[in-house]
């Protein structure tokens, strides 16, 4: 909830989506203008000055749409690498059995890894080419595509692979590598089970909920409109 009100990831959400910052803010005011235009709308129509109250609330609300959206698209692109990456190293661990190293493994199964985790195979092969002759920066170009998936499983795939790199692979550690993946995965299905029932029961009243709320809404918009009719008869 803090984060909504300060909005403390926003640059690093606009780097990451490659957002110029001036859009992103013309963007956020047009929103906020456009719900704080409606309580306005109905304080002209209702000659009630008392609901532009609602028209700040209404306004931040809108403001914080597109970093509302923004966080949508950062938990989508994460929960798509989080089920994508067990897939990846499945392919590679399939490949590896025909292919002579981790580079030509890597680019034989470019074109059966689907984005966002293709774009950073892509920058992996990338840097491995630039760093043939320096290991440690080749470590380092592995950890960087683990710290791009961001999970502890990530990092001990992505550091076995580098080891691959530097002195190849062995059936027994593919065979453990195997393994490992098939657990992820396995914990993975049970986890998405899990999420997907949560998630039924979290959002299952929310049309309800959002019924009741715009009905409170409007009705307490008629409530005021009469109200200070009534005032202004008992004035007159």
């Amino acid at each position: 909830m803090i984060d909504i009100l300060v909005a403390k990831n926003k640059t690093s959400l606009l780097e990451g989506f490659k957002i110029k910052k001036i859009e992103f803010l013309v963007q956020s005011i047009i929103c906020g203008l456009s719900l704080a235009a409606l309580p306005i709308l109905l304080a002209v129509l209702l000659k009630t000055m008392a609901i532009l109250i609602a028209a700040p609330f209404l306004f931040f609300l809108g403001y914080r749409l597109p970093y509302l959206n923004l966080l949508a698209r950062k938990h989508h692109s994460d929960t798509i690498k989080y089920y994508s990456f067990p897939k990846f190293v499945r392919n590679f661990i399939n490949f590896s059995e025909t292919k002579g190293n981790v580079y030509q493994t890597l680019d034989a199964i470019l074109p059966y890894t689907d984005n966002p985790i293709k774009d950073e195979v892509v920058k992996l092969i990338k840097n491995l080419s630039e760093r043939k002759a320096i290991a440690d920066e080749r470590r380092q170009a592995f950890l960087e595509f683990a710290h791009f998936i961001g999970t502890h499983e990530a990092i001990l795939v992505m550091d076995t692979l580098a080891n691959f790199d530097a002195e190849g692979a062995n059936k027994e550690a593919l065979k453990q590598l195997e393994d490992l993946i098939q657990d992820l995965q396995d914990n993975k299905t049970d986890e998405w089970i899990r999420l997907k029932v949560k998630a039924q029961e979290k959002y299952a009243n929310y049309p309800i909920i959002s019924g009741i709320a715009f009905t409170f809404f409007f009705a307490g918009v008629v409530f005021i409109h009469y109200l200070t009719v009534g005032f202004s008869q008992l004035s007159v």
